[in-house]
């Protein structure tokens, strides 16, 4: 991660943003892509990749479909805004799975 940098200051200490985006909560009882979805600090995480060597991408899942995806080795944020509150059900999570990780893989 590159670190909130403002004018070359540190506007959150990179320790708290480094520690904010490792997995904290493990056993969530949720999945993505057939791996345990975690948890860090307000952050899910996501692994992806080798499943010896996880990579993680980072997600921020909002109400109505909103997704953002934050994706550390590749340098790469994805946003995808929506709004579906109607119940016919949200963006899914596997758009990562399906669309963004193919892409930069």
């Amino acid at each position: 991660m590159r670190g909130a940098l403002w004018e070359d200051q540190a506007l959150i200490p990179a320790a708290w943003i480094n520690a904010s985006i490792r997995p904290t909560v493990t056993d969530t009882g949720l999945s993505s892509n057939g791996r345990p979805r975690t948890y860090g600090y307000h952050w899910w995480v996501l692994p992806y990749g080798s499943e010896d060597e996880p990579s993680y991408a980072i997600a921020g899942l909002g109400y109505g479909g909103q997704r953002l995806f934050l994706l550390p080795e590749q340098d790469l944020i994805a946003v995808f805004m929506s709004w579906n509150i109607d119940g016919k059900g949200n963006l899914p999570i596997r758009i990562l799975y399906d669309l963004v990780l193919p892409l930069v893989e």
